[in-house]
């Protein structure tokens, strides 16, 4: 985002960029850190539709930090599930990443307090996200965004 492509200065674009949600497919190996289960929903008995929740990661390996990966697995029966895990085979569904604004250098057994949340109203949704990254007790980083405005579902 700060570097010209095509003589293209995309600069102006970088807050609304980071403050988005991207639908995309992942491979396990890219993950720096063991998945964790941020929420269960019985959808026989739910009343609140919006989505939350903390969680707290230990980084498993080295390498860059560029955002979150969240995906939902749907048990129809005790033997049917839908899913967008990336731990699974692909479908026509895939996960949504929540990028950093910030790209951060993490090292094995760092931790990082995230949580998120959506709020939706009619057809729109919007969401939330943000945390803490820990390094030896000391916070190395914050962050905390949110999409603009309401994106409209089709």
């Amino acid at each position: 985002w700060k570097k010209k492509a095509y003589n293209i200065d995309f600069s102006p674009a970088f807050t609304d960029a980071v403050n988005n949600v991207y639908i995309e497919w992942f491979e396990p190996e890219q993950f720096l850190a063991d998945y964790k289960i941020i929420q269960s929903i019985d959808l026989h008995s739910v009343e609140d539709v919006n989505l939350g929740g903390k969680v707290a990661f230990e980084i498993t390996r080295d390498g860059k930090l560029h955002g979150f990966v969240g995906w939902f697995e749907a048990y129809l029966t005790d033997k049917i599930k839908i899913t967008t895990s990336p731990y699974e085979p692909p479908t026509h569904w895939i996960c949504t990443f929540f990028p950093i604004a910030t790209p951060l250098e993490v090292c094995k057994n760092d931790e990082i307090n995230f949580h998120f949340k959506n709020v939706s109203v009619a057809k729109d949704v919007m969401w939330e996200w943000g945390g803490r990254v820990f390094r030896n007790s000391n916070i190395l980083s914050t962050f905390k965004q949110k999409t603009k405005d309401y994106l409209k579902r089709k």
